[in-house]
């Protein structure tokens, strides 16, 4: 809700009573973030999208639609911190800590082996708070580049035997940093897929399978892991 006061203040209420006045936003100082995704850190080999060790792979139980597109996540914490759990809500993970989802669409309708990635999101923790970041994939699949801070339009053909022509396109919208922030809300606590019900699943690590809950909380990620 919102309200005036005495002086002339806009007033803001949210959902649980808190009352905010607005202030000017200071002048925007630049941030220094890797322009492309190789500069990252977050992987051994962009071009095999071999990840770093310590950042660990993830699956949800209810994906949300993506036009289509095949999807992988990963997540890093920094080194002796850990992620509040919680069983009714998403985690709140600590600073430093940063959320992978890779974006692939089939460039030949139909077969797995035609994809090709488009994006690369990522969402990183500092100072409290969440800020989002996308790469828009090269042609060639060696790297990505930053996209810019209002986001970008992009289309792709999609070779297709179902449509006219035989082939058809496919419009792709890469999210500007205040549209990522939409979804990933407070109200959300910014982190949609990290949650009890959508993480309660088994996931493949390559040399061993088990449920998540339990093997990150057996890894220690939890400072207070599920009973």
């Amino acid at each position: 809700g919102f309200a005036q006061n005495h002086a002339g203040e806009l007033l803001v209420v949210d959902h649980g009573g808190g009352i905010y006045r607005l202030e000017a936003s200071p002048a925007e100082v630049p941030v220094e973030f890797p322009q492309r995704l190789s500069e990252t850190g977050l992987f051994a080999n962009v071009a095999e999208h071999r990840m770093a060790a310590g950042v660990l792979p993830y699956s949800v139980n209810a994906q949300l639609w993506s036009d289509g597109a095949w999807k992988q996540r990963w997540l890093a914490v920094p080194d002796e911190e850990q992620i509040e759990y919680t069983s009714n809500r998403g985690w709140t993970f600590p600073n430093g800590s940063v959320l992978v989802k890779s974006f692939a669409l089939e460039r030949e309708a139909g077969r797995a082996d035609s994809r090709h990635w488009i994006e690369t999101r990522i969402m990183v923790r500092h100072q409290n708070e969440w800020a989002g970041y996308s790469y828009r994939w090269n042609e060639q699949q060696t790297d990505a580049d930053l996209v810019s801070r209002g986001g970008l339009d992009e289309q792709y053909v999609i070779r297709d035997a179902s449509s006219e022509g035989g082939q058809r396109v496919q419009s792709w919208h890469y999210p500007s940093r205040a549209e990522c922030m939409v979804c990933h809300s407070r109200a959300a606590n910014y982190v949609l897929g990290l949650c009890e019900l959508q993480m309660n699943r088994e996931q493949d690590y390559g040399e061993y399978s088990g449920n998540q809950l339990q093997i990150l909380g057996e890894l220690g990620y939890f400072r207070n892991p599920p009973k």
